[in-house]
């Protein structure tokens, strides 16, 4: 892997690393694999490296798939994928009874102006919109549109108490999980029969009132809605040049396992056993 350890002046097409004990090819320089000790190698490089479909977060060279950016999960330790995000689902309309945030994500309609963060970026909760914030109404109390609470037996006597009048419309208004039946009277939302009311990545369960994600053998919630793996992180073995590398995806750093090889080639792994085999070969004239 290296040319040499110890102080030393490195020849042309190769490059000293930092701490001056290596010198190693200028090729390998900005490939987003540390080959110097000091990882000098791989500082101040400014050009993307990630695979075509990926994102590279802007403090550091940590590839995502672009699925994963403006899902409001923070994936670069930097939140730089959920940054400016708004424009990223400009004219999506959201269905009947449901309400469009800014950012473009939809919610239940009765979520607007409950007191209560459903977009992430508060513009259900804009106070321009709504006259309350994390008030709710007694049981005994009808909630107007704008979020003022009058006693239930004001509601259809003939008097408008409401700004909007919605007292007098025959319309029931209903708690965030409920709405309104044919009755007048409020029955649960299945929020899992529509995934853009729970976004549950795996599994939905319906509660009275609300709703539940969980997440399959093998995974754990994450954020609340998103399932994310258990266990260690995943690892690619693979032969570079002169070594045999081992790619930790999670950290995106490449770790040598074995160095100053000949050429070695087709790797095979038995796993249960934890031993690793490769076949290495010289050219002879």
């Amino acid at each position: 892997m290296f040319a040499s350890t110890g102080l030393r002046s490195c020849s042309s097409g190769e490059f000293m690393c930092s701490d001056g004990t290596a010198c190693i090819t200028t090729s390998w320089v900005c490939d987003n694999e540390a080959d110097c000790l000091d990882e000098s190698d791989e500082l101040q490089c400014s050009v993307s490296t990630c695979e075509v479909n990926h994102f590279q977060c802007t403090d550091s060279l940590v590839c995502i798939p672009q699925s994963l950016v403006c899902d409001n999960d923070r994936d670069c330790q930097d939140g730089s994928d959920e940054q400016g995000c708004a424009a990223e689902v400009p004219g999506q309309n959201c269905g009947a009874n449901l309400f469009q945030c800014t950012n473009g994500d939809c919610i239940h309609g009765a979520w607007q102006c409950d007191g209560k963060d459903d977009c992430s970026d508060g513009s259900d909760e804009n106070e321009m919109k709504c006259s309350r914030q994390g008030v709710e109404c007694a049981d005994t109390e009808f909630t107007c549109m704008h979020g003022a609470c009058i006693p239930s037996s004001q509601v259809n006597d003939g008097i408008a108490q409401c700004v909007d009048g919605d007292d007098e419309t025959n319309n029931v208004v209903c708690k965030p999980g409920y709405e309104p039946s044919t009755n007048n009277t409020c029955v649960d939302i299945d929020e899992c029969k529509e995934w853009t009311l729970h976004k549950c990545s795996q599994e939905c369960v319906n509660v009275i009132g609300s709703f539940l994600c969980s997440c399959s053998e093998g995974f754990e919630l994450s954020n609340q809605t998103k399932c994310k793996a258990l266990g260690s992180p995943p690892l690619v073995l693979y032969a570079h040049d002169h070594s045999i590398r081992k790619f930790n995806f999670t950290s995106n750093e490449s770790i040598p396992i074995y160095t100053d090889l000949a050429n070695p080639a087709a790797l095979d792994i038995a796993v249960q056993d934890g031993m690793l085999f490769w076949s290495d070969y010289t050219t002879t004239q």
